[in-house]
């Protein structure tokens, strides 16, 4: 079972001959993420009861994550208490250094703490300078007295952050990519699509690796992210694929070929047709009104293509792409299916493209994008590819139809990875 440790299934089991079950600190995060998936909620009670007990700087940044991850609300808050109430406690632990610049910013919104941005930089310094401009827009820099940013132990100019403290400035950011607020948990490899002008951020994993059933919901009108008000995914997925058609949510594989759909209206999911083949790591796009599912790992990787019609309410096979690829990207656009980049059994990282036709039930080869991006994703504005981010990179590419060719195209503000992007009109 996937993310179910041996011993706790083991406990559980015993629990149910003997109705007796030792919750003990070395195994209570595993009993609770196993009760959580098979719905024991005697157990999953006790372990939360227990773990609200047990909350120490060490260990509640890895509780916070599982409680959010499994929809234990009670444990998430009082995580966050005593997270915001021993901030300074948990500065200096291996959880704090390995915390996501998302829950950070969450943590110094409610809790003015500019060391900490400046421990947590210097823990990784390569890879997080980049983060201080954001970090510290979520800092009332005036209030820190002079003195204090130019002599404190962990100053701003150890991680070669001062520009940024002198001339922190949002003109200063590139115009074509602008900050909005950040998901309310790190989420990674996440599935988002729109309904009724809304982003569904959907079937992630966490910061400790463990699969997120939550949905949080996306309002571009305030700016905010809404979690706990739609019902959370039924099935337990290893990187499935999520898309949109005619409002509704399809959640697709991940390791299994169950399809749920879920209708925003009444806030429910639904079991749909399944799939022939249990893929993970695939991409679904809709192109003329069907899914199709292009690609994933499936006992080897695929070169495989399943549509979904739902008029008829069943996956059928078309043709199959000229490249097997997992970990790729697809977008629709201009009638034409497109699959780009991923990886397969004979590179690790493809940079080659091909685009399918419905009507011929055909694909063809189309210009590779200048780089084998891992992680990165797809989308179709305004009549272009947007190939964005991937592989620690902030780059962005554009396919222009009209040279045939992939072009560069103004760098995000951050580098992204196993991301989420969608498309929206602007309010």
């Amino acid at each position: 079972m996937v993310d179910i440790e041996g011993a706790a299934l083991s406990a559980l089991v015993n629990f149910c001959y003997s109705g007796k079950i030792q919750i003990r600190d070395v195994n209570s995060l595993s009993i609770l993420r196993a009760a959580c998936m098979l719905q024991v909620d005697e157990i999953k009670e006790a372990c939360c009861e227990f773990l609200k007990k047990h909350l120490r700087p060490s260990n509640c940044v890895e509780i916070r994550e599982l409680a959010d991850g499994h929809s234990c609300q009670e444990l998430v808050r009082c995580a966050d208490e005593y997270i915001l109430k021993n901030f300074q406690d948990i500065i200096g632990t291996e959880g704090f250094h390995y915390l996501s610049i998302n829950r950070l910013v969450q943590l110094l919104s409610n809790h003015e703490v500019f060391t900490a941005i400046l421990h947590w930089v210097e823990f990784d310094l390569p890879s997080r300078k980049q983060s201080l401009p954001k970090l510290l827009e979520h800092v009332r820099l005036p209030l820190c007295r002079p003195e204090f940013l130019v002599d404190a132990p962990c100053r701003p100019s150890k991680v070669g952050g001062e520009r940024e403290v002198e001339r922190l400035n949002p003109d200063d950011a590139d115009p074509a990519w602008q900050y909005v607020a950040p998901l309310n948990q790190l989420r990674y490899i996440i599935g988002v699509a729109v309904v009724d002008s809304f982003i569904y951020a959907v079937c992630a994993r966490s910061q400790m690796d463990q699969s997120i059933g939550s949905i949080d919901r996306y309002n571009p009108a305030t700016d905010q992210w809404m979690s706990n008000v739609v019902a959370p995914c039924p099935t337990s997925r290893v990187f499935p694929a999520v898309a949109a058609l005619d409002d509704h949510l399809y959640v697709i594989g991940g390791c299994v070929n169950i399809v749920e759909r879920f209708d925003v209206r009444r806030n429910e999911w639904i079991s749909v047709a399944r799939m022939g083949s249990s893929r993970t790591s695939l991409s679904v796009s809709v192109l003329d009104g069907c899914l199709y599912a292009t690609g994933g790992w499936d006992n080897g990787i695929q070169n495989t293509v399943e549509r979904f019609d739902q008029r008829v309410g069943k996956w059928e096979n078309v043709c199959p792409m000229l490249t097997p690829r997992y970990r790729h990207a697809s977008a629709a656009l201009h009638g034409k299916l497109y699959a780009v980049s991923g990886a397969n059994k004979c590179s690790m990282d493809l940079s080659s493209a091909e685009k399918y036709d419905s009507r011929s039930n055909k694909w063809t080869s189309m210009a590779g994008m200048s780089r084998e991006p891992d992680g990165f994703r797809l989308a179709a504005v305004n009549g272009k590819l947007y190939a964005i981010g991937g592989s620690g990179h902030s780059s962005v590419e554009v396919f222009d139809f009209k040279t045939n060719q992939w072009e560069h195209h103004s760098e995000m503000n951050c580098e992204h990875v196993c991301h989420g992007v969608a498309v929206l009109q602007k309010p």
